[in-house]
């Protein structure tokens, strides 16, 4: 087989894995952040740096994202659709294109061989496909403008071409407006170059001094806007990213990150199997078999990895022999240095979005390992070895993606990424004059772009409630969240309380309700697996669900101490399994699915955890397994 028809399989593998269902999960708020550079409804939220004519254009959608993905989908959006699907197809042909550029760069340093492996294991992986399908990073232009510039790079290289040189810095000028943390990808570049070949850096120089600064002036014109935008706010972005952390999570979160497991714990993995199988999707049957395929919950490239950096002596003698030790360490280097500046950086390395900044160098490290250690001892098998390796690892990623999809169509997914979404939207777009305001974070992108023929905007009033304000702005804005309390054509946004990101807005609002602000449940809508997600609130009295009594939920005693007996009774839902919802003094709340099983009187014996604190709990909802939510009533108290 070819090498080129070997990367387009790759491509076709990595486009099936990006669009299979593509509406799902639902969109997310980080997701649809670019949205506002396209409506002209939000743009005017988001900082206007620049003028042509009489319009206002947005060079920045926050202080370290620049708006270079909003105005390719405001292009991107004359000849695709305005839809979720149109929305994620732009990042995954960014990440086709990175896929292709992968190839190339890897063939031209290290070999076919190589480049196959490579090219295997990046177009499989679940954290670049999966992170690139729904890019709430984000990611994928960082991964196209990377791996563009060191294309760009390695042409200059060869060739001595300036304009190789200047498009390829230009690049990586346009990666730090696309986000500014592209510096740690930056900053590593520089530091492996500097260690691994300083002589021949120098030697470049000093031959064509000219580089340096037609270098630095493509640079500095790429990510201008970036510039600009500090140059008028008094370096605004480093004053607020600049900052020295060590935080020792975010070992945890990179291993997740290896591990390709991060985007299935966000979207809903906790509920994959409790949740129904999907009927309501395309191909179900294929999604049944999504289900059974995705057996596998991680990669097995850390072990890998593991494996190849306690081997690195032997590959390293083996590879200096080649002439090809520094090429070995490159990506290893590469990929530690650009961890580094992010493990060091405020907030940097939280999430699989910054890890994955890494890809592809780890991977290009573990072929590298593979090939040059295979391709020195005589005979088929080393070679067979390293590409069955290879090969494992392949459809060890092809399970994980597999069961990423699973949970994408049997949950919808949950939280901030539930397709709840795609109800609640059509709901709120009934009566399109009423003001929306939204108590929590991740509502008012998703809003906006599902709901802009209907003009949707939902004001995010929950930031001005946060603790950490100042106490006179945020007195002023409780005042005013009062007076929207009641007027009756202003709905609240909300996620019920074991979805809530951001609790002080809801708490705030739950004081003034019960100190004498008539409020009503307006509507809520579930997950897939029953779980609620979003709540509706409105000024007035009545229930949220006509038809659906309150079911009283009794407890006895009502006061029990840690490993005490208890009873607990809800008699219309005798002799069945029962899920609740349940709030801890106000504080914090969750969802206990089977909670416990009710005999034919409607009772249950339990016992109080040796470890529950001083607390009561009461009961909001409840249900028997499987079935539809009921408002309930009913508490317990702790005592200590």
């Amino acid at each position: 087989m070819s090498g080129r028809v070997f990367v387009v399989l790759c491509a076709i593998v990595f486009l099936l894995l990006a669009f299979a269902w593509i509406d799902l999960p639902g969109p997310q708020q980080d997701e649809l952040l670019h949205f506002p550079v396209v409506s002209p409804l939000l743009r005017a939220s988001i900082p206007r740096e620049a003028q042509f004519a009489d319009y206002n254009l947005p060079l920045m959608v926050m202080s370290y994202v620049g708006a270079l993905k909003g105005w390719l989908l405001w292009l991107w959006f004359r000849v695709a659709p305005e839809s979720v699907a149109g929305y994620r197809a732009l990042g995954i042909l960014a990440g086709l294109v990175t896929v292709g550029l992968i190839w190339g760069f890897t063939r031209r340093h290290y070999g076919r061989p190589v480049a196959l492996l490579t090219t295997a294991l990046i177009s499989t992986d679940p954290s670049f496909v999966q992170g690139i399908r729904i890019d709430y990073g984000p990611v994928a232009l960082a991964h196209l403008l990377r791996m563009g510039g060191l294309v760009a790079l390695s042409g200059w290289l060869e060739s001595g071409s300036r304009r190789a040189l200047a498009g390829g810095m230009f690049l990586f000028g346009l990666g730090l407006w696309d986000k500014a943390n592209f510096v740690w990808f930056l900053a590593g570049l520089g530091a492996t170059v500097a260690l691994l070949y300083p002589r021949e850096a120098l030697r470049r120089l000093r031959a064509n001094p000219a580089v340096l600064p037609i270098g630095i002036a493509a640079l500095l014109i790429g990510s201008a806007p970036l510039l600009s935008y500090n140059l008028k706010n008094r370096g605004q972005t480093w004053r607020e990213r600049g900052v020295l952390e060590v935080k020792w999570f975010k070992l945890q979160q990179a291993q997740h990150t290896f591990h390709g497991t991060f985007m299935a714990s966000l979207t809903g993995e906790d509920h994959l199997h409790s949740s129904p199988p999907a009927h309501d999707v395309r191909f179900p049957r294929l999604a049944h078999w999504m289900y059974r395929l995705g057996g596998r919950s991680q990669t097995i490239l850390m072990p890998l990895l593991a494996v190849a950096v306690l081997a690195l002596p032997v590959t390293l003698w083996i590879a200096g022999r080649l002439g090809a030790a520094r090429r070995l360490l490159f990506p290893l280097l590469l990929a530690i240095l650009t961890y580094a500046g992010m493990f060091f950086s405020l907030q940097g390395g939280e999430s699989a979005h910054h890890v994955v900044m890494l890809w592809p160098f780890p991977h290009l490290f573990l072929a590298a390992s593979l090939w040059l250690t295979a391709d020195r001892w005589p005979g088929r098998v080393p070679r067979v070895a390293a590409v069955a390796v290879t090969l494992a690892a392949v459809v060890v990623n092809l399970s994980v993606n597999a069961r990423h999809l699973a949970i994408y169509t049997r949950t919808g997914g949950t939280r901030e990424f539930s397709d709840a979404i795609y109800r609640l939207v059509p709901y709120l777009a009934e009566n399109p004059k009423r003001k929306l305001v939204a108590l929590d974070w991740g509502f008012s992108h998703p809003v906006a772009f599902l709901g802009s023929r209907w003009n949707l905007v939902a004001e995010d009033i929950f930031y001005a409630l946060l603790p950490e304000e100042e106490a006179g702005y945020r007195a002023l804005q409780l005042r005013r969240l009062g007076e929207l309390m009641r007027d009756p054509d202003t709905l609240f946004l909300m996620h019920s309380p074991q979805r809530t990101i951001f609790p002080a807005a809801a708490r705030e609002f739950f004081a003034l309700a019960d100190g004498g602000i008539e409020m009503r449940q307006a509507a809520f809508f579930e997950e897939r697996s029953g779980e609620i997600v979003y709540e509706i609130y409105q000024a007035g009295r009545g229930a949220a669900t006509p038809g659906q009594p309150e079911v009283q939920v009794a407890f006895l005693p009502g006061r029990v101490a840690p490993q005490q007996d208890y009873v607990m009774e809800a008699p219309e839902l005798a002799d069945s399994w029962i899920d609740i919802v349940y709030h801890v003094d106000g504080v914090s709340s969750g969802t206990a699915t089977r909670f416990c099983r009710l005999d034919a009187a409607g009772r249950a014996r339990l016992t109080t955890p040796a470890t529950h604190p001083a607390a009561t709990v009461r009961v909001t909802r409840i249900r028997r397994s499987g079935e539809a939510w009921r408002p309930a009533r009913g508490s317990i108290t702790v005592v200590r």
